[in-house]
């Protein structure tokens, strides 16, 4: 009986710890940006000037290394993110750059943002948008700032 139960306990801990660690599951987007922002994977990426020719960031568990370009006043540029559903989505930033937010319709206002998080100290800027479902261009910008990292978490919309 001792060992049926211990084995049943063990049998749980191993099913609950791969699913943590190949489902990225998490109730909180913020903790699942800050795993990300702290240990990437990282895909290396660099904004344009030209919305239309902007390179695609994914919410696919890992961080963009977004390179910012020179401008005549600061560093900034151009991404894109092609929502599959329309659903909330977390952009958490490791460095403190502002992000704005469009799609064909015009400007998206973020419901949410901020600096900072209570889940970890990586993140420095947090957005949580409300986004159709299509591509959204996301302008990021800093007077100094020449390169941040960036995660993008589907977010419930209960958040």
């Amino acid at each position: 009986m001792r060992f049926a139960l211990a084995s049943t306990l063990l049998a749980a801990t191993a099913l609950a710890a791969c699913s943590d660690d190949h489902g990225h599951e998490h109730d909180d987007p913020d903790v699942e940006g800050c795993e990300h922002l702290g240990g990437g994977p990282f895909a290396p990426v660099t904004a344009t000037d030209n919305p239309s020719a902007a390179p695609a960031i994914r919410a696919d568990h890992q961080a963009y290394t977004v390179t910012l370009p020179a401008r005549p006043i600061g560093q900034g540029g151009f991404v894109t993110f092609a929502a599959p559903e329309a659903i909330d989505y977390l952009f958490v930033l490791d460095q403190p750059v502002v992000a704005t937010f469009a799609t064909g319709s015009g400007a998206v206002t973020p419901e949410e943002s901020g600096t900072g998080s209570p889940a970890c100290a990586e993140i420095q800027r947090r957005y949580l948008v409300a986004l159709p479902v299509g591509t959204a261009t996301i302008e990021l910008t800093s007077p100094d700032v020449t390169s941040v990292n960036l995660v993008v978490e589907p977010a419930s919309h209960n958040h």
